[in-house]
């Protein structure tokens, strides 16, 4: 009896939670990643996510540009404002907004560098620095003001995308357990 309220429960999981996982995959996971962070001179803020850049001032998004040639890359605002989006073999100059300037191959430790950076500082002496929670992302000016945070309908989505691959990895692994025959 107690195997078939788990069979239901696994049937019934795979049933609606499938549907919401191929959902994810396709469109939540892509716009969750992080391309890196960025601050020009009038202190507007660029995040990279997925195929694009993203400008917000004052937590408002005011405009984006699409990168076009990749999709796993870094980048950085330069003091000069402008833009240097690089992978593993390329770097790529953009203005701030997004017209190409320059590009050239080159294999390059940037792309290394810009994968991990955690903070910037402007002309003007001003300190910004992402904080990571879970994928919650939070940039901070000087340590205090909150200038940036991930959208909380991209976070809760994709934290029910980490849930729902638990829930269905463990059932099918409890699954397995209880209705594999043992040899003894």
């Amino acid at each position: 009896m107690k195997k078939e309220y788990i069979l239901y429960l696994f049937l019934f999981t795979c049933i609606f939670l499938f549907p919401f996982l191929l959902y994810s995959i396709i469109v939540v996971m892509p716009n969750s990643t992080w391309h890196g962070f960025g601050v020009d001179s009038s202190e507007r803020i660029y995040v990279g996510k997925y195929d694009e850049i993203i400008c917000y001032k004052d937590g408002e998004r005011l405009s984006s540009f699409s990168i076009p040639k990749y999709k796993n890359y870094y980048f950085t605002v330069q003091d000069d404002d402008t833009i240097c989006v690089c992978n593993t073999t390329d770097i790529d100059i953009y203005n701030l907004s997004g017209d190409l300037i320059d590009t050239h191959e080159e294999n390059t430790s940037m792309y290394t560098t810009l994968q991990w950076k955690k903070s910037t500082q402007t002309p003007n002496g001003d300190t910004y620095r992402v904080k990571n929670i879970l994928g919650f992302r939070t940039i901070l000016k000087n340590e205090q003001k909150i200038v940036y945070q991930t959208p909380i309908h991209e976070f809760v989505l994709f934290l029910l995308t980490i849930i729902s691959v638990i829930a269905v990895i463990g059932l099918s692994i409890l699954m397995c357990i209880l209705y594999i025959p043992r040899k003894i």
